[in-house]
């Protein structure tokens, strides 16, 4: 069967920065960050943030976890100081308020970072709440419930059998009957958007570690082959559902999301033949001992259902048919999920707030604007780049004590600074949205990851800008001295040797850019360098002058 991965971020440092641009590169476009487990798995608010801006630069879906792990911590010490120490006490210990408040938390600082979010697992009406309202103002949110959630209550982690209890304690907790309910109508109204299966299933040994202490019970239920069947029982059976938003909510929504539909998620030419047979007719009764899974429990036991997958294809190949299993071990191929999906499309034209400096009678558009942003800053970096060469060219005519030294050339400033305003800087924001037309999916940020592995995009992309940039500067600074008529000779004589040595500053200085400056200083680093560049070229060009 084919595969595809999200990968859990449970700290954060420059190397976790770069390995999630690496992942992204090698077709990996959603991180999990959990707001639970404190001590293990937990990440804390400037963690978060850090990850999801991560994943904003990456076009990668930032996935969490949503409970509050501090407030967790508490309740599980307040309840086992009590004397409450079987699988009740998972459940009383996490209360759906602490879901609702991360939940709410982790909409708000996606929307802080202007980035997607997906909530895994939504267990309870208050995250649910908190999901339908973010989706109400706009922002871009995902809600994902589970089998177990639509289908199961709390009360069974109250089993007087341990063995039995156990098997139902999951993060966050199945809830009671009125959040069941909740979530059915939301997955109903589309307020919540699919359902997943968070399978994670420890057997009846593993569960007995926490025999006598709930807090260290292993989390996790079945539900990988139940899914099908849970959700077309309890939501198509029941009215809530068509057959058609069953497709949609157990297969089209998470393609979209993971981009990769239409390759996966539809029956259409050109897509992957993946398609199940559903016999909306066949009784059956789920049980640990008709299961194909190694687990010797199942949360589902004796639950009935009318309703059954008799067939499945993959990429048009018969894999299940009849309750016969036909694959080949090593046949699963998979499936790189590209970034930016639909979550982010158009993203980026929403103005981020908190540059939004023309909110009440600021400049508009002024920090919005990236062809502007560009002159700007290429413009202020020629001019000081050029200021810079003309105060070493002066104070080396002093030195050798030149009767020709002048003063400084202000006009010669104005023209490598309206350069930068108006070509260059704009042509570089041209240059990398056409990269990006070209081949989409590609950014700055992909470029870097690229760069981080072969310095053959580096050197590619100098080879490109370099040519017509050194033609333009050329023309540029004679046409505004009115000597256009001295361009070709200018060209023969002088430009097959500063493109060679742009590129023998440029190659090495965008390497060491992408390979080992940590992504939040490239645009310093990279700015620098243009002002040297720059000095050099007017320094070079005072020089030729002087002799």
């Amino acid at each position: 069967m084919d595969y595809g991965f999200h990968i859990a971020v449970t700290s954060w440092s420059d190397k976790v920065a770069a390995d999630m641009a690496a992942l992204a590169q090698r077709g990996v476009n959603s991180f999990k960050f959990f707001m639970a487990y404190k001590g293990a798995l937990m990440v804390n608010d400037e963690q978060l943030l850090q990850g999801f801006r991560r994943c904003k630069e990456l076009g990668a879906v930032p996935q969490v976890h949503a409970e509050n792990g501090d407030a967790v911590a508490e309740g599980q010490q307040r309840v086992f100081d009590a004397g409450i120490t079987g699988p009740e006490g998972h459940a009383l210990s996490r209360p759906p308020e602490l879901e609702g408040e991360a939940t709410a938390r982790a909409i708000r600082l996606a929307e802080f970072v202007g980035s997607p979010l997906y909530v895994v697992h939504v267990m309870s009406r208050d995250a649910q709440e908190e999901i339908a309202r973010a989706r109400q103002r706009g922002q871009r949110v995902i809600g994902e419930t589970v089998a177990s959630a639509v289908s199961m209550d709390e009360s069974r982690m109250w089993h007087p059998d341990f063995n039995v209890a156990a098997q139902y304690v999951m993060s966050p907790p199945i809830r009671s009957k009125e959040h069941g309910a909740a979530l059915r109508s939301a997955l109903a109204g589309g307020l919540l958007q699919l359902v997943g299966t968070d399978h994670a299933v420890f057997n009846s040994t593993q569960k007995a570690v926490g025999r006598h202490d709930f807090r260290i019970i292993p989390n996790g239920v079945n539900g990988l082959e139940e899914r099908m069947h849970v959700v077309w029982q309890e939501m198509v059976n029941s009215g809530l559902l068509s057959p058609s938003d069953f497709v949609r909510v157990t297969s089209t929504v998470a393609a979209q999301i993971f981009n990769v539909y239409p390759r996966k998620g539809v029956v259409a030419e050109g897509s992957d033949a993946d398609v199940i047979i559903f016999d909306p007719s066949v009784k059956h009764t789920i049980s640990a001992k008709a299961h194909y899974s190694a687990m010797d429990t199942n949360i589902y036991e004796g639950y009935a259902v009318t309703g059954k997958v008799v067939t499945t294809v993959s990429r048009g190949r018969v894999v299940w048919h009849d309750g016969k299993l036909n694959v080949t071990r090593g046949s699963g191929r998979f499936v790189p999920t590209p970034p930016f999906g639909p979550l982010y499309d158009g993203l980026d034209r929403r103005s981020p707030y908190l540059l939004d400096v023309a909110r009440y009678g600021g400049v508009p558009g002024l920090l919005d604007n990236p062809w502007l942003k560009s002159g700007i800053i290429s413009g202020s970096l020629s001019l000081a780049g050029d200021v810079l060469a003309q105060l070493l060219t002066l104070r080396g005519q002093q030195q050798q004590g030149s009767s020709s030294s002048g003063g400084y050339d202000v006009a010669r400033a104005a023209r490598m600074g309206s350069f930068g305003l108006l070509f260059y800087g704009p042509y570089q924001n041209w240059w990398y949205g056409l990269l990006a037309r070209t081949f989409p999916g590609t950014s700055i940020p992909m470029f870097a990851t690229k760069a981080r592995h072969s310095a053959a995009p580096v050197a590619l992309n100098q080879l490109c800008l370099a040519p017509i940039t050194i033609t333009v500067a050329f023309t540029w600074n004679l046409a505004l001295t009115g000597q256009l008529d001295q361009l070709p000779g200018k060209l023969r004589r002088d430009f097959v040797r500063t493109m060679i040595n742009g590129w023998r500053f440029w190659v090495p200085a965008a390497t060491i850019n992408f390979k080992l400056v940590p992504l939040q200083y490239q645009v310093l680093y990279m700015s620098t360098c243009g002002m040297l560049w720059t000095g050099y070229l007017s320094y070079q060009s005072a020089a030729a002058q002087a002799k």
